[in-house]
């Protein structure tokens, strides 16, 4: 967001959007690439293609999130898989964001967000840096 100026400065214009920003970033964002690994109890039927079962599947939750832009997203898992840290991790960026927008808002990326490296080691992908100015 802080590489779309208007965006951030109509966020901190209308600080009651946060909670919307928060989904979508989510949504968008997902806090997991390696995506969920899942066991198929029966054969499944994909696309013409039968899913044997007993196999190893790899569901890519950040994709899916790219079809759902009116829907749930996926970016804590669903059903039972559900993560029990959803509230608060939805707290945490809603804190985050508010504090952001009150206290900071000329904040900007100090380098264009294409050079921004990511680290994806393990199953997170974050930045390796945040170089940002006030």
């Amino acid at each position: 967001m802080l590489d779309q100026r208007d965006r951030y400065r109509a966020l901190c214009a209308d600080r009651t959007r946060v909670p919307d920003v928060v989904e979508e970033a989510l949504r968008l964002s997902p806090l997991i690439h390696a995506g969920l690994l899942r066991v198929t109890l029966r054969d499944v039927t994909l696309s013409a293609t039968v899913i044997p079962a007993g196999s190893a599947v790899l569901a890519a939750t950040h994709s899916a999130n790219r079809d759902r832009p009116d829907g749930p997203h996926l970016a804590f898992g669903h059903g039972p898989h559900y993560c029990l840290g959803a509230p608060l991790a939805r707290l945490e960026l809603t804190t985050v964001l508010h504090s952001l927008v009150r206290h900071a808002p000329e904040l900007r990326l100090a380098t264009p967000a294409r050079d921004i490296p990511l680290l994806l080691g393990g199953r997170f992908a974050r930045p390796a840096t945040l170089p940002v100015l006030t």
